[in-house]
């Protein structure tokens, strides 16, 4: 897309772009950035909601307690040495974090709505303008790095660190996507486990090792504020596994008998998972 259209798509408000905006836009995907411009430019440092942190369009790491909102003092200090701070600063982070907070462009991006911080500094015109051009520059980074449609194309629902996991290795930290492409299927594994919420005809899905109870109960029952129990009637759960490039259903430990459901109000699913191994009772306990 060329850039004239793509800058029509993005509305810029300059105002108040901190923390007090997941309260205000709550349950919106919001990336936070920093445009790092001094005393060494850097570019753009962006992080997605699950907390996967960009510079520019390289992909550094992820921020930890994606699921709370981040300060920009934390996405500076987490990546504080893979940026090469200590090599042109004092080397004590966060003084070194109060002073860059002073020197560049940081905001909130939510939906289409780009937010900066106002310039709140003492100083005369001529630093006024400096800024101005600052945001200019910080402006087209985002329209360069991050796609207009993150909130579409990203469809992260939320993550927590579980109370239980089957594997330490990952030590139960977990993401939940909604209503997830194939492709974003995909990088969860060759089997995944999924919820189908079949009163809301929403689809979850997530990785295998995590259970779905605690699934429900600490992700997405939180954030839906929902109510009902992890294996309500009206929640369609199992693990589906990746055959011939297709997605399919495997098994169910709680859903394995399509006689308990109306069967022909669930055809949206097969969107996401063919379900005629479930239909014909050729399933398999996980």
């Amino acid at each position: 897309m060329r850039l004239d259209n793509y800058l029509n798509e993005w509305k810029i408000i300059k105002d108040y772009a901190g923390r007090g905006i997941s309260n205000i836009y709550k349950g919106k995907g919001i990336i936070i950035f920093y445009y790092l411009y001094e005393p060494i430019f850097k570019g753009l440092i962006w992080t997605k909601p699950n907390g996967d942190t960009y510079l520019n369009n390289k992909k550094m790491g992820i921020i930890n307690y994606p699921n709370k909102d981040v300060s920009h003092k934390k996405q500076l200090a987490d990546f504080y040495t893979e940026l090469g701070f200590g090599k042109f600063m004092s080397g004590n982070m966060r003084d070194d974090v109060e002073t860059m907070n002073d020197m560049n462009v940081r905001g909130r991006i939510v939906g289409s709505e780009i937010h900066i911080y106002r310039y709140e500094q003492q100083g005369g015109i001529g630093e006024k303008r400096k800024y101005e051009k600052l945001i200019d520059k910080a402006i087209n980074a985002i329209y360069k790095y991050i796609p207009e449609d993150y909130e579409i194309s990203e469809k992260y629902f939320g993550s927590a660190t579980l109370s239980h996991t089957v594997s330490d290795k990952f030590g139960g930290y977990t993401e939940v996507f909604v209503n997830p492409s194939k492709s974003e299927m995909d990088k969860l594994g060759r089997q995944i486990r999924f919820y189908a919420d079949l009163k809301k005809k929403i689809f979850y899905a997530f990785k295998l090792y995590a259970f779905h109870m605690d699934v429900w109960n600490e992700i997405i029952a939180p954030q839906t504020e929902d109510r009902r129990k992890y294996n309500h009637g009206t929640l369609f759960f199992g693990v589906a596994e990746k055959v011939n490039g297709k997605w399919e259903y495997k098994s169910s430990d709680e859903c394995g008998d399509p006689d308990d459901f109306d069967v022909e109000k669930m055809k949206w699913i097969e969107k996401y998972i063919n379900l005629e191994r479930w239909i014909e009772k050729d399933t398999v306990k996980y």
